[in-house]
């Protein structure tokens, strides 16, 4: 009788301990479950981030083939200005016509001025031949024959003087053209240079949006990456094949808190050699997007 009853409480012990394993295992399976369901819903976010980012890598791509045919463009533009501004170039052809002008425009004035002479001397030669005319008519009544000579010789000069009248106003004329023509050629050569400049500075434009489409593709690029390389992780985290490198979660944060610590110095060291060296400041920042993606996952 005592060994039934031994029997029997064994056999209630064991049921119990079934029991209690059977929920434990059943909990433990709902948790599993749940795990893998989160986890096939972190996959299917990755896949659909992937997606997204792929979408932009494309665009970016779309972006930058844009971009480099303008600044092929610009290129040629700069380069063609450059040939202009060369001995023997449109710029420099300008400046000697300028300088031819001038040149010609000093010789107008000083013909200008020898004719002013010669004017001002053949008034003062016919005002005394008028007056020797008017004297000697006085003197003499019969010399009408020598009065007729003279007043031809004055008509004579009066035409002379017309002659170098339209002489100078011609001259001034021409003069006015030539100095027009100068103005002109120096309006032109002042567009040019500034053409030029404002070519450098869209060229200057270009080269910084590209800098930065390159540098936002490569940000994409690490972001799809690494959720790649999150994805590969949960999936083998499902099928038991990841090895943890820490053990305790305690020594996940210790080693968590030294790196974000070395990545924010790197950051700071990074954003001061910016302001240092500005002709790097491409290749600074490809790094310094990769510290501060760093920073972002880890937090």
């Amino acid at each position: 009788m005592a060994k039934v009853l031994h029997t029997r409480d064994c056999e209630s012990e064991l049921n119990e301990e079934t029991e209690t394993r059977k929920n434990e295992y059943y909990n433990k399976l709902q948790d599993a479950e749940a795990d893998l369901y989160n986890l096939k819903q972190v996959i299917c976010q990755l896949e659909e981030d992937e997606k997204s980012y792929l979408s932009q890598i494309e665009a970016a791509e779309q972006d930058y083939l844009s971009w480099d045919k303008k600044c092929t463009s610009a290129a040629k533009e700069k380069e063609k200005y450059e040939l202009e501004k060369k001995p023997g170039g449109e710029i420099e052809q300008l400046k000697r016509e300028i300088h031819r002008m001038e040149m010609r425009y000093g010789q107008l004035k000083a013909t200008q001025k020898k004719l002013m002479n010669d004017l001002d001397a053949c008034v003062t030669r016919r005002e005394r031949i008028m007056d020797n005319v008017r004297a000697r008519a006085k003197r003499n009544t019969k010399e009408n024959t020598k009065k007729y000579l003279h007043e031809k010789k004055v008509q004579q000069l009066r035409n002379q003087v017309k002659q170098v009248q339209t002489k100078i106003k011609n001259m001034e004329k021409l003069g006015e053209e030539y100095k027009a023509r100068k103005e002109d050629l120096i309006n032109e050569n002042t567009n040019k240079e500034n053409q030029l400049k404002s070519l450098q500075e869209n060229i200057d434009k270009i080269e910084r949006q590209l800098q930065e489409g390159y540098l936002h593709k490569q940000k994409n690029l690490e972001i799809l990456v690494r959720k790649q390389r999150r994805a590969r992780h949960y999936s083998q985290l499902k099928d038991g094949k990841y090895k943890a490198l820490f053990r305790t979660e305690a020594s996940l944060e210790l080693e968590t808190i030294k790196q974000s610590d070395t990545n924010q110095n790197l950051i700071s060291l990074l954003e001061t050699l910016l302001g240092d060296f500005p002709s790097l400041e491409y290749s600074l920042k490809k790094v310094l997007n990769t510290l501060k993606l760093n920073e972002l996952i880890t937090h």
